[in-house]
């Protein structure tokens, strides 16, 4: 999820529109805070990794209180970017 929200956060780069964009983003922030909170829940410590983390760092262990903040500022993320397209929120395709 964090290297995917790295490259949405490319300048330029996009998947369309920006509709497309937020889904993405609202997914992945999603994704992201699903996956800390689970780490905070099961472990007494983890590491809080984000789009601003490289590949090679493996970040540092945080106690399980800063994982469940950081999970749940990832859950609000999620929240804005599936509500930024206002009122009617993010598209979904049709299937």
């Amino acid at each position: 999820a964090s290297s995917v929200l790295a490259t949405l956060n490319k300048p330029g780069f996009t998947l369309g529109s920006t509709n497309q964009d937020n889904r993405a983003k609202a997914f992945a922030q999603f994704l992201r805070g699903i996956s800390l909170g689970y780490d905070a829940m099961v472990y007494d410590s983890s590491a809080v990794v984000d789009e601003t983390t490289t590949n090679e760092d493996a970040g540092e262990l945080k106690p399980y209180t800063e994982v469940v903040a950081a999970s749940m500022a990832a859950l609000q993320k999620s929240i804005d970017y599936a509500s930024a397209a206002g009122t009617g929120g993010v598209a979904m395709p049709n299937v």
